[in-house]
């Protein structure tokens, strides 16, 4: 089989099971169809309807007019298994700690494997994602469970009004500036440094970021020459996973006024030891963030 990703969709002629009709269509294996459904890489709409959603019964029975698509890429393992850690709850949100190399939520090509798609599972609350970090950052993850609160905090989530903490660790003695303003897609963006603290090999940093934009703290450290450890697409030499970390978010309740403040606990934090391996090219898949 090719290990190029494979996109199919169609127009239903004729009323049929979805699992009959894609085993026809795309000469795919019904197990193999049935896997990429379970994982969430098959989306459908009924005609003229809405919106697409994730369709996961291999015998939903689909009618003329309806619209199916399959998304598949070949180098994604179904099999693989991430362990978040729920280190928060409150009653319209909570916080989760998400693991290097999950999605925060899913792409087109599934949504098995992300944290997003977990917490769903795990609760009868509804869920909105209210922020996402990179497949490689490992970290804290605040999860909406009501409507009001989310739509509430997500407006001031790039302001002050919000504190969030990174952990990271850059190759060398960091001597860049410690409060950096440089625009970011011609946006805003603002990434503070607490703390530095000196290790063997490299630094480690404590960061305050004011804003929030893609790839903000590692493009900010990138630009001021000290890429962090791992980080490959920003200039990194060392081949390892990215020592980067969400590690607080502190922030008051705009319903209850109540003031929250999650931290990292000690056993989930950056392994200080930089480890130096030759890493494979496919340890991410470089897929867009999309539900």
């Amino acid at each position: 089989m090719s290990l190029k990703p494979i996109h199919f969709s169609s127009i239903v002629t004729e009323s049929n099971l979805a699992i009959d009709f894609l085993v026809e269509k795309t000469s795919m294996s019904a197990s193999l169809i049935k896997k990429i459904m379970i994982f969430g890489g098959c989306f459908h709409k009924k005609q003229n309807l809405g919106k697409k959603i994730r369709l996961r019964r291999a015998k939903y029975i689909l009618h003329k007019g309806d619209f199916i698509e399959l998304y598949f890429d070949p180098k994604i393992d179904f099999n693989q298994q991430f362990f978040p850690e729920e280190l928060m709850v409150g009653k319209d949100f909570s916080i989760w700690f998400k693991p290097t190399g999950m999605h925060s939520q899913g792409t087109k090509y599934g949504d098995g494997n992300s944290l997003f798609h977990h917490v769903e599972k795990s609760t009868t609350k509804p869920c909105f994602l209210i922020h996402r970090l990179d497949q490689e950052v490992s970290g804290l993850l605040l999860i909406g469970h009501s409507k009001e609160f989310t739509g509430l905090i997500s407006k001031n989530w790039n302001t002050d009004l919000i504190e969030k903490y990174y952990e990271a660790i850059v190759e060398s003695i960091y001597s860049g500036e410690m409060i950096i303003t440089t625009p970011l897609d011609k946006l805003e963006a603002k990434t503070e440094i607490i703390k530095k603290m000196p290790m063997e090999k490299g630094e480690k940093l404590l960061i305050k970021i004011h804003t929030g934009r893609l790839h903000q703290i590692r493009r900010h450290l990138a630009g001021q020459t000290f890429p962090i450890v791992g980080d490959k697409k920003y200039g990194s030499t060392i081949k390892c996973q990215i020592k980067l970390m969400s590690t607080r978010i502190t922030f008051t309740h705009p319903l209850t006024n109540k003031i929250f403040d999650c931290v990292v606990p000690k056993r989930l934090k950056l392994n200080d030891s930089i480890i130096f391996h030759h890493s494979n090219d496919d340890d991410f898949l470089e897929h867009d963030d999309e539900s």
